[in-house]
């Protein structure tokens, strides 16, 4: 199991991160001499070390390529098997890492799985070092003659296993290696001497062939990864052990391919006549046959193999010249043979045949020994076993003391003899092969202490395994009653349960115990299917590891000639070819109830495809029936062969599922439909069942998809708070990945299940198209369907009101919208009804909120139909009619390099001489007159009588309004005329403040001394007095008048004034800062960033304030008030 932290795990997650580092050729990895970026070097460093402290790790190539960030190109720059050598040679000399695959492949790809370890250095061995020092040595002892010995045998026993891993694949069937094979392999690997680097390398060769096969290799001469032994005694060692290796294969091997095929062929022969009857294994069991056991010889022939081994068997075939053809006997059931029909366990005709089949496999099984109540205990109810000083009680395991290689039937037993290595090995370790250490951590993990299951896949199997002969040995020959049965199918269910709730394929990784399980829960609910509770009925329908269960379904209706019903159609069909699938499960590395969730949403999905593809149903339904016997599986031998062996005889022939194309492309549609979800799964804890997202997407699995109280709250929130921005939203949803198109995919499916519809919706825009599209977000009431097709529409228009810089520009290009998809003729009036309200419902939205114009990458994969580039033209011709010239400037070209053609490249063309924010007062109407010869387009696009004519205005609505108007009038006015008087006093004593200190200079400057001023004062009458002020005041204030004008800044109201200057006092705002100061000076944000603009366009013809993560402020227009 890898550590969670390996580059090897990361790499399964998605989760591996590149740097800025550019991709590293393979031809630059390959030569050592070449240097690399700092990051490649940490790569190469990181896989080394975990290759050291896992001590062998299964990769790919594809794998390789992405954590050594290789180019991709490269990966198909070459054959398969080329490339494997390059990587080979480079992990060899780069960090001294070995690939455990000997030899080079005759075909490979890049999914294959290898194996690789670190290198070993034979040189360290204390033998071989003291050989190398001895040789030259004139005098050479006894002991240093023993050294000598000692090393050489280590190397060529190293040698002979090198050579021997590389012609493997000459020597086993179909690939494979059988028990046999593997015990002689294994028994040289333990029994013999190696270098001690060398047996590590040795043994992950061995593991190597062991899980992925041994595959053909090249043994051309120039092609061979290792040189041939030269003639001699190595030469002749070698073959000898293949000859071994070959004797064991279930077939004769063809040696045609090797050069020493004859002598291969002559030690075969000779390994062949003698190896069987010296081999005491085969031959255990000596006693001899009564003549009840010499009547069903045929029968025994299967049986005998749990006793004495497959050869043995044969041997005793070949004695009594019996056919190794399947013979039926005469007690079988009436037209039931091996090879016959189907024959229904629950049919009344044939109950008293298949009584009297059971009778004739009990008369077997216990001649055997199979079944002896004497030497196997089951400890159930009220029973006890004691386990390294452990009691279980209730455990529902056998329990025997007969030597495992002497009786190899009951390996699933517990027993308390220790045999770390089986003569006959079975699938998994057993608990004869556990250790006194093991053994206790087994009968903790079973026992349930504190309420926490342990579990390993030792138990699991162990488990299984007894229950397996529980139910189908004892209960399905009678020998315990329908309670006990029941029970220990009760446990097994439970104990299935235990398992997939803690499989999660990372951490704990049960995919062997389940199958086993599972395949025991199919045949037996197929046999029993009265016995199928609704418990185990939804285990049967979307577990994984029943496929077996649909399997004998399918089998039954082609034996039967019947038709299933549409939803047995899909669910069976579901089950065997996409739920079941190695190709769909690799993406689930999830936990037990993440991946059960993802498994009936793809039900879901595999329906609603089905519907929509009548003739696909038709294609794939059609199973092909075979004249094979249904075939089954095991991890233990001895049960394999007595259900292959019974059952067999009561089920119809199997039925032959070719993949078809059609559900190959519906998988990976699948798949890449249910990344998003399985990205937000992985990265959202333990507790993920608890979140908001999760609980909603069962509710979407239920018939109605009925919502809980707590999402009902949820969905109240979500239409009363909007519009939301993207942060917020994703806040909201608690959703912690960092993919935005991920999250949006997960919101609007969330909201789709809420019945609400999501503007904009990514289901409709694409976020990797316009990433400004999804700044922010509102829901609406109810669902809206919108065309598949729609898109062609509204990119267009999604690209226009993104680069246009005034509301009255979007309205328009709104308008024309609107126009198109009237006088198209592909909708409906419902469906164009539905698009025309989404367009104005985002557009709406783009007002309300503004935002910057983002283009994404996935514009570039996009070519434009000439429909779409007529509405792209027509569009941009309104977006650079008015606004802002250089921030249209900007937005065209940011979606202009994205496009492949570059169809707005005439608009850049036009606008390329657009006055600088900031650097000029030129009003940019008098710009376009005389720099842009295009707007006349726009006359075009709107003809004159389209245009607020008398007789095409609706006076009722107009009428309306005005009423609407006067009533909102009247109850402000109080208000307003408050805040006006208020406003007229301040204003009155400001003028008379100004006034007074003007009239005092002009004092001052008129009168020489203040002396004079007084006693000319004095002199005068009131009457003078009071003109002779009135007319100093007046001049003073048109004094006043022509030395400072009155600012343009007293056109903005009090409070938008007071912000502008907290803006000024800033060196740069973020949005939420001017919301927070727009809150204290009681403004609406959006109202005041629309008002502070008016006024800036009014003012200076463009905009002053531009709305972005860090908003754009141009400080240069308001220093030019103070000029």
């Amino acid at each position: 199991m890898a550590r969670t932290s390996s580059i090897f795990y990361l790499a399964q997650q998605n989760k591996l991160g590149h740097s800025t580092a550019l991709p590293v050729s393979l031809n630059a990895l390959t030569t050592p001499s070449t240097s690399i970026s700092r990051f490649h070097r940490e790569r190469l460093e990181r896989v080394k070390n975990d290759v050291q402290a896992a001590r062998s790790v299964c990769t790919t190539l594809k794998q390789l390529f992405e954590i050594f960030w290789i180019k991709p190109e490269d990966l198909t720059a070459a054959p398969a098997a080329k490339i494997f050598r390059n990587v080979r040679t480079f992990l060899h000399q780069r960090i001294q890492v070995e690939v455990a695959l000997i030899g080079n492949p005759v075909t490979f790809s890049v999914d294959s799985i290898f194996r690789i370890t670190s290198s070993y250095d034979l040189n360290k061995d204390p033998d071989i070092v003291a050989a190398k020092e001895l040789q030259a040595s004139k005098r050479m002892n006894t002991f240093a003659r023993h050294r000598m010995e000692q090393a050489s045998q280590k190397i060529n026993n190293f040698l002979l296993l090198i050579h021997t891993f590389e012609t493997l694949f000459l020597v086993v069937d179909n690939g494979k290696l059988n028990g046999e094979q593997g015990f002689q392999i294994n028994s040289f690997l333990e029994n013999s001497i190696f270098p001690a680097e060398g047996k590590q390398f040795l043994q992950a060769c061995f593991t190597q062939v062991l899980e992925q096969g041994a595959i053909p290799m090249e043994l051309e001469e120039g092609k061979r990864f290792i040189r041939p032994f030269v003639p001699g005694p190595m030469l002749t060692n070698y073959l000898k052990f293949m000859a071994r290796i070959a004797v064991f294969a279930y077939t004769k091997p063809d040696f045609s391919q090797t050069p020493y095929h004859q002598e291969l062929e002559a030690f075969y022969n000779e390994l062949h006549m003698t190896l069987r009857p010296q081999n005491n294994i085969f031959h255990v069991n000596t006693r001899k046959l009564t003549t009840e056991e010499e009547n069903i010889h045929c029968d025994y022939a299967f049986l005998s193999i749990f006793a004495n081994g497959r050869l043995a068997a044969q041997d005793y075939l070949a004695h009594h010249n019996i056919s190794t053809q399947s013979i039926a006997h005469e007690s079988t059931p009436c037209g039931v043979s091996i090879n016959g029909d189907f024959t229904l366990i629950s049919d009344a005709n044939t109950q008293e045949e298949v009584n009297k089949f059971r009778v004739s496999v009990l008369k077997q099984v216990k001649a055997s020994g199979f079944y002896n109540p004497e030497k196997l205990h089951f400890h159930g109810n009220n029973s006890t076993i004691y386990i390294n000083d452990i009691a279980l009680n209730n455990s529902n395991l056998y329990a025997t003391n007969c030597n495992p290689n002497e009786f190899s039937m009951w390996n699933f037993a517990i027993n308390s003899r220790f045999t770390p290595t089986l003569f006959f090995p079975e699938k998994c370790k057993t608990f004869v092969q556990l250790d006194q250490d093991a053994r206790r951590s087994f009968a903790i993990g079973i026992s349930g202490y504190n309420g926490v299951f342990h579990l390993s896949t030792t138990i699991g199997c162990t488990l299984a395994g007894s229950l397996e002969y529980r139910l189908l040995v004892e209960g399905f020959l009678g020998l315990i009653n329908e309670a006990e049965r029941r029970n220990a199918f009760m446990w097994l269910v439970q104990w299935y349960n235990q398992f997939f709730a803690s499989h999660d394929k990372v951490m704990y990784d049960f995919t062997v115990v389940l199958k086993y399980m599972g395949d025991i829960i199919s045949l037996y609910s197929y046999l029993y299917p009265n016995d199928i509770t609704p418990s185990v009925h939804h285990i049967l329908e979307q577990h994984p590891y029943t496929a077996l269960y649909h399997q004998l379904e399918a089998a039954q209706f082609c034996a039967a000639n019947k038709i299933p019903s549409s939803e047995q159609l899909y669910r069976l069909i579901f089950q065997i070819y996409i739920n079941s699938s190695d190709e769909y499960n690799l993406s689930l590395r999830l936990s037990a109830p993440c991946a059960l969730l993802l498994r009936e949403r793809a039900y879901r999905e595999f329906k609603n495809f089905l519907n929509l593809h009548p003739k696909t149903v038709v294609t794939i339904k059609k199973f092909t029936p075979t004249l094979e016997a249904t075939h089954f599986d095991d991890c233990f031998g001895a049960l394999k062969y007595y259900k292959n062996t019974v059952f067999k005889c009561l089920l119809p022939n199997a039925v032959q599922f070719k993949p078809k194309p059609q559900l190959k492309k519906l998988i990976e549609t699948i798949k890449q439909k249910q990344k998003p979800f399985i990205n937000y799964l992985q990265n959202s804890g333990r507790n993920v069942r608890n979140e908001i997202v999760f609980r909603i997407l069962e509710a979407g699995l239920t018939p109605e998809e009925q919502l809980s109280q707590g999402i009902e709250v949820f969905r109240r929130q979500l239409l009363g708070s909007g519009p939301f921005s993207y942060d917020e939203l994703k806040k909201s949803f608690n959703i912690s990945i960092n993919s935005r198109s991920d999250v949006l995919t997960i919101i609007a499916e969330c909201a789709k299940i809420c019945n609400l519809s999501m503007y904009p919706n990514p289901a409709v825009e694409s976020y990797d198209e316009t990433i400004s599209a999804f700044d922010y977000i509102m829901f609406n009431e109810g669902r809206t369907t919108i065309p598949e097709d729609a898109k062609r529409f509204l990119l267009p228009l999604r690209l226009a009101i993104d680069a246009a810089t005034s509301y009255s520009t979007e309205e328009r290009i709104l308008m024309l919208f609107n126009r198109h998809i009237a006088a198209d003729t592909s909708y409906d009036d419902e469906e164009k009804a539905q698009i025309c309200d989404y367009a104005s419902k985002v557009t709406k939205l783009k007002q309300l909120k503004g935002g910057s114009c983002r283009a994404g990458l996935g514009l570039s994969r996009i070519t434009f139909t000439e429909d779409q580039k007529q509405a792209l033209i027509d569009y941009f011709t309104i977006v650079c009619s008015s606004g802002d010239p250089y921030s249209t400037m900007r937005n065209v070209k940011a979606i202009n390099t994205k496009l492949t053609n570059k169809e707005l490249s005439c608009f850049l063309e036009n606008l390329k001489d657009a006055p600088q924010r900031g650097r000029t007062r030129a009003t940019f109407g008098e710009y376009r007159t005389n720099n842009v010869a295009n707007w006349n387009g726009v006359s075009a696009l709107f003809p004159e009588e389209s245009f607020n004519r008398p007789d095409n205005l609706d006076q009722e609505l107009i009428a309306k309004k005005m009423q609407e108007t006067n009533h909102v009038r009247e109850l402000l006015a109080p208000i307003f005329n408050n805040q006006e008087a208020d406003s007229e006093t301040e204003q009155n004593q400001d003028a008379l403040t100004k006034q007074t200190v003007n009239l005092n200079q002009s004092i001052k400057d008129e009168v020489p001394n203040a002396e004079g001023a007084t006693s000319s004062s004095n002199q005068s009458s009131p009457a003078n007095a009071s003109g002779s002020n009135a007319s100093t005041s007046e001049v003073a204030l048109a004094n006043q008048a022509d030395e400072k004008p009155a600012s343009p800044l007293d056109d903005l109201p009090a409070a938008h004034r007071r912000l502008l200057i907290r803006l000024l006092q800033l060196p740069e705002f973020t949005r939420a800062e001017f919301k927070k100061l727009c809150l204290e000076e009681d403004l609406m944000p959006s109202a005041a960033l629309e008002v502070i603009n008016d006024w800036s366009f009014a003012t200076f013809d463009c905009s002053l304030i531009e709305d972005d993560d860090v908003m754009f402020f141009d400080r240069e227009l308001l220093a030019d008030l103070n000029n």
